[in-house]
């Protein structure tokens, strides 16, 4: 004998998917339905196993979803995948990143990258890090004295691959010579600067 039967979940949210149909037999353990609070979505990136010795739960991260290049949404950290992904000799490990969702713009499937913000430094004096030779154990920059460019000597902090922090050597306001070079064009090259900043995964949404 057929008769209806109302179904509730213990949750609110948006019923996302029901694997069921009428006339399917089910069991207590069948699912027949998935219910997701789209209010955030947990971003499932993958960041490369170099970076990983940087990255903690509760940092936060910019993330830019790829259909809305114009979007910087605020992130967190929330989970750290222990078990790495190889593919090509190259070993990844999935991050969560839990990401706010109030337009309802964001849904499953989608993709965006995003920057992990590993370190966070306020009111310090930084240089292109190009501006800063490190030999040695010994930083220097090129400085004007006397109408000549002279090597002086710099206590270095932090660095990004783009800005270096200076820790002592310089103040505010003294000028530094940069010297500029061309950059390379071989594929070798451009690999090299685009990496180096930690965290700067692509992951889909979940």
């Amino acid at each position: 004998m057929a008769g209806s039967v109302t179904i509730r979940t213990p949750v609110a949210g948006v019923v996302a998917e029901i694997p069921v149909k009428v006339g399917d037999l089910v069991s207590p353990s069948t699912s027949i339905v998935t219910v997701v609070d789209n209010g955030s979505m947990v971003l499932q990136a993958q960041v490369n196993e170099n970076d990983m010795a940087q990255v903690r739960v509760g940092q936060r991260a910019d993330v830019t979803p790829s259909g809305f290049p114009d979007l910087s949404l605020a992130g967190v950290v929330t989970q750290i995948d222990l078990r790495a992904q190889v593919s090509g000799n190259v070993s990844t490990y999935t991050v969560a990143i839990r990401v706010p969702n109030r337009d309802r713009q964001l849904l499953w499937g989608m993709s965006a990258d995003c920057e992990i913000r590993v370190l966070e430094l306020a009111d310090v004096l930084t240089l292109p890090a190009s501006a800063v030779k490190t030999s040695g154990g010994t930083s220097r920059v090129s400085i004007m004295d006397g109408g000549e460019v002279v090597p002086w000597d710099v206590q270095v902090g932090a660095t990004d691959g783009v800005r270096t922090q200076v820790v002592a050597g310089l103040e505010e306001g003294d000028e530094v010579v940069i010297v500029q070079r061309k950059a390379a064009s071989t594929a070798a090259g451009q690999q090299q600067r685009q990496g180096g900043m930690p965290g700067v995964p692509f992951g889909v949404f979940r």
